[in-house]
């Protein structure tokens, strides 16, 4: 008996050793195509050399409103930083091909991820905006290339269509290959240089247009939900419907999907919406100081994501703070008092950090004076910039002394230690006499790490309750701090009582004691390393992920 059960076992061995390594595992594949009912189609560019086109291919995708997306390697990039920031200004999607356009199946799981970092760095210092696809090289790729992309959260993107243009072939050819080829959710794949693509792409873009298709960037045109990729054919199909869309109309709320047969179903109290929860069927009013959370759902698929819309106190829409933030009424009162608009409709972005540009625009908005000087003395500001009166209001108060290459440097990051050197700047101007006693600042764990320049500064925030302080009792002065953090201290001292009046001086003056000499304030800080943002209060159980805008607070007239 036991002899066989020990040629069973070796049966067993030889025959699982006859299998491939890794059969039992599900191959990994990036999205070729994408299952649509609509007809929605894509128009992509990869640039890794020259840049002899792409004028004329921008012209012609302008002249249609068409948003198209181009996947650039490092290499172009450092060759053409204008095109890669023309693109993104221009409202194209620039996304990721690589650094050096190598052979990935080649790299280990580190290698394709450095590749895909390096030049997502170089993408997001020039647009501000990190690539979040990815086209392989050659279209090459294996599991471990497939698996590394995804774990940086970054989207693995090929093509159903290809045009080859780069082969030299003629426009008619290039027409007709993408026209045979091409049905809803196609991905077509072009480049920015190809000798006849920008002869061929007028009557390729008027073709689909005449066929009834639209063209969407790739985001726009993949699933965001769960979803499963065919083996076969690439094609990305989806578990779950498309996230509903909320819109605001007054105190009216509209919410659709674009999925075929899925119902939306919301909640107005805080709670996560389900199945179970109330069904949409037309549009509903909401009241002020609600944040509205919804989901769509459809028979045989998983829920879709969540979306959520707020409709603040002040009447203001908000798609990235819910009611429940810790941030919310400060949000709210700064919109309402315009002391910030938002950095794109409906986005408040609070966990964006601060630049000096914004924090001075935050104050001279808070301060609304009748009159701000006319010049700045830093070799770095233009007229014409949203933040130039500001600035000069703030060097006319002593808010802003600048660096000591005189430069302001306005894109700089403030830390929580800048922050409270300048809200302390602004309460003197304004005649507030502030505690200089530096013994409340012994209470923070970080307490040494505070620069002697802003110890002052810091130490009268804490006795005004401006600054709190964190959970971890630090004090975080290094950190970097965020528009939720920066608005929220704003408020705090635009509340601290104004100097009472002065009393008529008595007959016969007291003798008066000598001033008390004070060590003078220095320039600025150092430039500060960023940090990530902390929150000003504990953070809540959902906390929204904003998106990233452009790092500039906007002058109010060009805001809704």
């Amino acid at each position: 008996m036991k002899s066989k059960i020990v040629a069973l076992l070796l049966a067993i061995l030889m025959v699982t050793s006859l299998l491939p390594f890794g059969a039992a595992a599900a191959q990994e594949h990036p999205i070729y195509c994408v299952q649509r009912n609509d007809k929605v189609v894509s128009l992509t560019f990869d640039a890794a050399w020259g840049d002899d086109h792409t004028q004329t291919l921008l012209n012609i995708l302008n002249r249609y409103n068409i948003k198209a997306t181009f996947f650039l390697v490092s290499t172009w990039v450092d060759a053409y930083p204008g095109w890669v920031k023309t693109l993104a200004d221009s409202g194209m999607e620039v996304m990721n091909h690589s650094s050096t356009h190598p052979h990935l199946n080649q790299f280990s799981y580190a290698g394709v991820q450095a590749e895909v970092n390096g030049c997502s760095d170089k993408i997001q210092a020039i647009t501000g905006v990190r690539p979040t696809l990815f086209r392989c090289p050659y279209g090459e790729y294996n599991d471990t290339v497939i698996r590394a992309i995804r774990d940086l959260g970054v989207t693995p993107i090929q093509w159903d269509v290809d045009s080859l243009d780069w082969s030299g072939n003629s426009a008619s050819d290039i027409t007709n290959r993408v026209l045979s080829k091409v049905k809803p959710g196609s991905i077509i794949l072009c480049h920015n240089d190809g000798a006849h693509t920008t002869e061929a792409l007028p009557e390729i873009i008027e073709t689909l247009f005449a066929r009834g298709y639209s063209i969407v960037p790739v985001s726009q045109n993949i699933y965001a939900g769960s979803y499963r990729i065919d083996a076969s054919t690439g094609m990305q199909i989806p578990l779950a419907p498309e996230a509903p869309v909320l819109s605001m109309s007054g105190d009216l709320l509209t919410m659709s999907c674009s999925t075929d047969g899925a119902e939306i179903h919301f909640t107005t109290d805080g709670s996560a919406p389900t199945g179970s929860s109330a069904r949409y069927t037309a549009p509903i009013p909401i009241q002020k100081g609600t944040t509205v959370r919804a989901c769509a759902v459809r028979s045989g698929m998983d829920s879709s994501p969540v979306s959520y819309i707020t409709y603040a106190g002040s009447g203001t829409v908000m798609r990235d703070v819910t009611v429940n933030d810790w941030c919310y009424a400060a949000i709210d009162r700064a919109v309402r008092d315009g002391i910030i608009n938002g950095t794109a409709p409906e986005v408040m972005s609070p966990g964006v950090a601060v630049t000096r540009a914004m924090l001075v625009t935050m104050l001279y908005r808070l301060a609304a004076p009748e009159a701000a000087g006319e010049n700045v003395p830093f070799t770095d500001v233009e007229r014409g910039q949203y933040y130039y009166a500001p600035l000069c209001w703030a060097v006319e108060n002593g808010i802003v002394t600048g660096y000591e290459d005189n430069t302001f440097r306005p894109n700089n990051v403030i830390t929580r230690a800048e922050l409270s050197a300048m809200i302390a700047r602004y309460l003197r101007s304004t005649g507030r006499t502030l505690s200089a006693d530096l013994s409340v600042l012994s209470s923070f764990a970080d307490a040494a790490g505070i620069p002697g320049w802003a110890a002052e500064g810091m130490a009268a925030m804490v006795d005004l309750k401006i600054v709190r302080g964190f959970e971890d009792h630090t004090i975080g002065a290094e950190r970097s701090a965020s528009r939720a953090e920066a608005v929220t201290m704003l408020l705090r001292a635009a509340d601290v009582p104004a100097p009472a009046p002065e009393e008529p001086e008595p007959t016969e003056p007291p003798v008066e004691s000598p001033e008390p000499v004070t060590s003078p304030e220095p320039t600025e800080s150092p430039e500060p390393a960023a940090s990530p943002e902390p929150s000003e209060s504990p953070l809540p159980e959902e906390t929204a992920a904003p998106e990233t805008p452009e790092e500039t607070e906007a002058p109010v007239a060009t805001q809704p």
